[in-house]
């Protein structure tokens, strides 16, 4: 059963009315406020103070300051006057603080919705601003594409006009060599029936053709040449011709032995 402050003091204006509660050693942090229009509470267990109001006041726009071992409210009349007294003594308590619970917690809740509704709001502008970038970008690349193809096509038909003046620059060449040309060289070409430029290509010198003398490196194995078998290949023939010349010297061996000796 909480303990009902009843040492507070209060006094007011006609515009405003200013209560300060103990706290009687209860921290600060400890403190809990409630209040609507008509009632205001404060709890610091194992204390409590509510008070059903005589008057009504503006919500919105009262105060209530926890500091210095109080609580000071400092509530804005809704209705200029004096109120004599502070506590409305005719309406139920129980009655005013149910309802007090009711009112702030739809407070609560209209105040969580409402931040929803904010957030929400947030979220969209920033994805709003997110597209209108992107699209931004992609309007910017587009451009740039666009460009780069306007360049490309205006390089491409400079490259086509130098083209046709080279073209017609070589033909005006050929033209004037061809009018310079004697009559009878022309006469010539035309007999031929080569052009100009195969004509001139006959008047460069022919190399005249030469033979070329190719000699095989003779050798005893089958097997193509390897570095790493040269030394031992040179022994074994030499090996061969040292048996061969003892064969002869001596005679001691017959045709068939000389000729396996041999291979």
């Amino acid at each position: 059963m909480p303990v009902l402050v009843k040492d507070f003091q209060w006094r007011e204006d006609k515009d405003t009315v200013y209560i300060s509660v103990p706290l009687k050693g209860i921290k600060p942090a400890k403190v809990d406020i409630l209040s609507t229009d008509k009632y205001i509470k404060a709890s610091f267990p194992p204390y409590l103070f509510e008070v059903v109001l005589r008057g009504t006041v503006d919500e919105q726009c009262s105060t209530a300051k926890v500091g210095n071992g109080l609580v000071q409210f400092q509530l804005i009349k809704a209705a200029t006057g004096l109120w004599t007294e502070l506590a409305d003594t005719v309406s139920d308590m129980q009655q005013q603080r149910e309802e007090a619970i009711s009112y702030v917690q739809r407070k609560y809740e209209k105040e969580a919705k409402q931040r929803a509704e904010l957030k929400r709001t947030e979220q969209q502008f920033v994805l709003q601003e997110q597209i209108k970038l992107e699209t931004a970008e992609r309007e910017r690349v587009e451009q740039e594409k666009e460009r780069q193809r306007q360049m490309f096509v205006a390089d491409l038909h400079q490259l086509k006009d130098s083209d046709r003046n080279a073209s017609e620059a070589y033909k005006q060449i050929k033209k004037k060599s061809r009018e310079k040309r004697p009559a009878r060289d022309v006469l010539e070409l035309k007999r031929s029936g080569d052009s100009i430029d195969k004509h001139m290509a006959e008047e460069v010198s022919i190399r005249d053709a030469g033979k070329i003398t190719v000699r095989f490196t003779p050798r005893v194995f089958p097997t193509p040449v390897r570095e790493s078998q040269v030394a031992k290949e040179d022994e074994y023939l030499q090996n061969q011709e040292v048996a061969k010349l003892q064969v002869v010297n001596h005679g001691s061996y017959d045709a068939l032995e000389l000729e396996n000796i041999a291979s």
